[in-house]
């Protein structure tokens, strides 16, 4: 049975588990913005779905900085050390 302990076997068990069992979707990896750490696109939807009324606020004051501003301020806030 040589390599079928290697990390690529691993990961490859880890995903298959997480996406058939764990609730969890399959990344694309075009999408995913490296520079904030998320899938962006996929961020702005889900505000969009289940917040439309703070969307659209956020719409009407920052007009076409609404996704930035929404991402670098949600970015912010997941890498402030948390405060007691």
């Amino acid at each position: 049975m040589p390599g079928q302990h290697t990390e690529h076997a691993f990961e490859t068990a880890i995903e298959h588990y997480l996406t058939t069992a764990g609730g969890y979707e399959k990344g694309d990896r075009e999408a995913f913005d490296p520079e904030r750490g998320l899938f962006s696109q996929d961020v702005l939807a889900f505000i969009r779905e289940t917040q439309p009324k703070e969307w659209d606020y956020l719409v009407n004051i920052q007009k076409e900085k609404a996704e930035e501003t929404l991402l670098d301020d949600l970015c912010r806030a997941l890498n402030s050390e948390y405060e007691g």
